[in-house]
């Protein structure tokens, strides 16, 4: 009885919150195209995989395939597959009814869960198939000499198969168990273990074959995109921080079962190693950047640790009912929770840093409680664009969002998608700004002559890009079985055909040798004057030999009013970058940045350097760029200790230099309003303030003649200066015997 009314509560709020995203139309457009003959392809012309979740999509091929409906076929099919796994929950992997409610109400009052318990995405089925496992996983005896221990190894091993096959990252979740499993049975299991991964090893030899790559192209459209490492982690800890905002009780219950498993191994080993599994996951999740639908990635780890909470020998009945106060409290603090959702919901659209709440968005269009007989689901703007589309006949049409519109515009409607999920060419060409991206919506720039090559003859202007299509061409539209293109995919997988993106990334911002940028434009020179190099949107690379590299500075004039970006590549890969803002200077005059070169750079041997403009007055451009700057780099406790007047110009400690000068790092910003120097006394020296590299005035160390060695000034900052603050110091020589010494400099307030 109360496994029935568990059921019950819990299906009725799915079908309450029940609803299509447009990204779900992605995967139904390759069914569409099936089912009706065309094969396993996105657009019809090309062999290429745009879903991420095969086994899903040949289910829904089925259902497909008997209903030819979509909207109520998928839904259906989501909610019973829901069902089915909260059911198998409840009467499976609970230790007591305490537990059980616990569970189900976690599942209840969770955003992501409920939301993506239907959705259209593949997320109910890797529900089922990972509850389906650890019901095996728990159960499977370690015992020696059972006779059926085998067979459920491979059932084991079959369900972590089809959960692969099924969205190819859960493996995360799956391989600890796995491997705590075979560790234990090392003798005689690793026949079964191959034979229970035989569907998933099967479909990436067919996916090598027929598509002639083994992940799916959304894989190389979203991993492809040159965005720093660091961005993409910073992006994941805001999809945890927007969870924690929008959806507390997710990750309440995973950090607290999982953090509960990990630390009593001694007591269940096995729930420490589903512990792992979802640390691995989260682990992950982060490193991608998380996703744009929130919460969408954290609901398969959440079953994973409601089953951790299932087991859990919960002391005494007050402590359990604690623990359902806690969920309820967290479960409806939240304005969105699934229990208060009725047919006019609508959510809180895209968070600041892009990840939204697509469930909210799309209810509207695509909620089962908006649905009535006198109009056809989904109503979202996108499904009557694409049927417009497919009432104009064959034609290429150029989109961004190409789910719904994709799959009502119909198979002879060839769509080129900018985000590259299911073009071919696209997904592997880096993104259109390295700074203006949004996660799993990565802009593509759409090459010259690529709109009238996507079907045939080749019109792509570039001449490496141009080749490159024929190669891609060939692998996706060509004969399955020849030699041309096994040799192509080959080609394609290990590398050999990257140097020629490469070449067309350097066309499309231009390379200049660091000679050709080397002449110093004086500050205030027009933006546009003659030698200087008006910037488009690509900017322009630099190629640097080793020896260009004297030092760890650099030297550039740019426009003021605008914000640029420097970008260090080591062959096509980006490895370091940082923010040149000159934004507060005037526009349409050059003016002078000093600054650092990234550790990062210079620890991983540079060989480019890109600098483009990322906002401001549209006058892009760079006067010089030198890294042949300052002989010498010093950070300011390494030169304050004071020397006497008359001090030998160059007694050891003293720093000593010809022409380049120096640069002191002050390591915060600072405002006093003198300096005391020590330097050569027959020498003029210029000190120049840098606040993060941007100048911001100058003062002149006069001669300060004595007889011998070392004399000290006290040199007035400007006052303006001073009031803005300043991090860096460059000493350079104005005039004298042509050997320069600096003794010592302090800040005098």
């Amino acid at each position: 009885m109360l496994l029935f009314a568990l059921t019950v509560f819990f299906t009725i709020i799915v079908v309450r919150n029940a609803w299509i995203t447009d990204d779900a139309y992605i995967t139904f457009r390759t069914v569409d195209n099936f089912i009706n003959g065309y094969g396993l392809r996105w657009n019809i012309a090309n062999r290429v995989q745009a879903y991420t979740n095969p086994l899903w999509m040949f289910l829904v091929s089925l259902i497909y395939y008997v209903t030819r409906e979509i909207y109520f076929s998928v839904l259906l099919l989501s909610i019973i597959i829901s069902l089915a796994t909260v059911w198998l929950f409840v009467s499976h992997l609970t230790v007591n009814a305490i537990n059980g409610i616990l569970g189900v109400a976690v599942f209840s009052f969770s955003q992501a869960f409920i939301s993506y318990s239907t959705s259209g995405l593949e997320n109910p089925l890797t529900h089922f198939i990972l509850t389906v496992f650890l019901i095996l996983y728990y159960r499977l005896s370690l015992t020696p000499g059972r006779q059926d221990k085998l067979k459920n190894i491979f059932f084991l091993m079959l369900c972590c198969s089809l959960g692969t096959l099924n969205r190819m990252d859960t493996f995360l979740l799956f391989a600890p168990p796995i491997t705590y499993i075979i560790i234990k049975n090392r003798k005689n299991s690793w026949l079964v273990v191959l034979l229970g991964l035989a569907p998933f090893i099967v479909w990436e030899l067919f996916s090598l074959l027929y598509y002639g790559f083994p992940f799916p192209n959304t894989a190389y459209a979203k991993l492809n995109t040159c965005i720093p490492q660091f961005e993409l982690t910073k992006q994941g800890f805001y999809y945890f921080i927007n969870s924690l905002n929008w959806d507390p009780i997710t990750l309440f219950i995973i950090t607290s079962a999982t953090l509960y498993s990990l630390v009593l191994f001694s007591k269940n080993p096995r729930n420490f190693f589903v512990a792992v599994g979802i640390s691995l996951y989260l682990i992950y999740i982060v490193g991608i950047g998380g996703d744009f639908m929130s919460g969408r990635f954290f609901t398969a780890p959440l079953l994973c640790s409601v089953v951790l909470l299932g087991r859990a020998q919960l002391r005494s009945l007050p402590y359990g009912l604690c623990l359902l106060s806690i969920l309820l409290i967290l479960g409806l603090s939240s304005s969105r929770s699934p229990v208060k959702i009725d047919e006019h919901f609508h959510g809180k659209g895209i968070s600041e840093n892009g990840i939204s709440d697509e469930h909210g968005y799309y209810y509207p269009f695509c909620g089962l409680l908006t649905a009535n007989r006198d109009r056809n689901m989904p109503t979202y703007a996108h499904v009557k664009d694409g049927e417009k589309a497919r009432r104009r006949g064959p034609r290429t049409v150029v989109k961004e969002a190409t789910g719904m519109f994709a799959f009502y515009a119909g198979p002879d409607v060839h769509i080129i998608d900018l985000f590259g999920l299911g073009d071919p060419l696209l997904a592997r060409l880096p993104v259109k700004s390295p700074t203006d991206w949004r996660i799993g919506h990565f802009y593509r720039t759409l090459p010259v002559g690529y709109l009238s090559s996507v079907t045939g003859n080749n019109f792509i202007s570039d001449p490496s890009l141009a080749k490159y299509w024929n190669k891609i061409y060939t692998v996706t539209s060509g004969k399955l079985f020849t030699w041309k293109r096994f040799k192509e995919i080959f080609n394609f997988n290990t590398g050999r055909n990257d140097y020629l993106i490469d070449e067309y990334c350097a066309r499309e911002y231009h390379v200049f040798k660091p000679y050709k940028l080397s002449t110093v434009k004086p500050e205030g020179t027009s933006w546009n004057a003659p030698g200087v190099v008006v910037l488009n949107r690509h900017g322009i690379g630099i190629k640097i030999d080793r020896h260009d590299i004297v030092d760890n500075t650099f030297s550039v004039s740019l426009n003021g009013g605008d914000k640029y970006v420097i970008a260090y590549y080591k062959k096509t890969k980006e490895i370091a970058r940082q923010q040149l803002d000159v934004s507060q200077a005037p526009s349409g005059r050059l003016v002078h940045w000093q600054g650092m070169i990234c550790p990062e750079a210079l620890d991983n041997s540079f060989n480019l350097i890109r600098i483009f403009p990322v906002s401001g007055s549209g006058k892009y451009s760079i006067g010089h760029f030198s890294l042949k700057n300052f002989s010498i780099v010093k950070n300011l406790s390494e030169i304050n200790k004071a020397k006497i007047e008359g001090t030998p110009w160059n007694e050891p400690g003293n720093i000593v230099f010809k022409k380049k000068g120096l640069l002191i790092q002050l390591g915060k910003y600072v405002y006093t309003e003198a300096i005391e120097i020590s330097a050569d006394n027959n020498d003029t020296y210029q000190i120049i303030y840098l606040r993060d590299g941007l100048n911001i005035g100058t003062s002149v160390v006069p001669k300060k003649k004595i007889d011998y060695g070392l004399s000290t000034r006290t040199i007035d900052v400007p006052g303006e200066v001073a009031r803005q603050g300043y991090n860096i110091l460059c000493v350079t020589p104005l005039d004298g015997d042509g050997i320069y010494s600096i003794g010592h400099v302090r800040l005098k307030n």
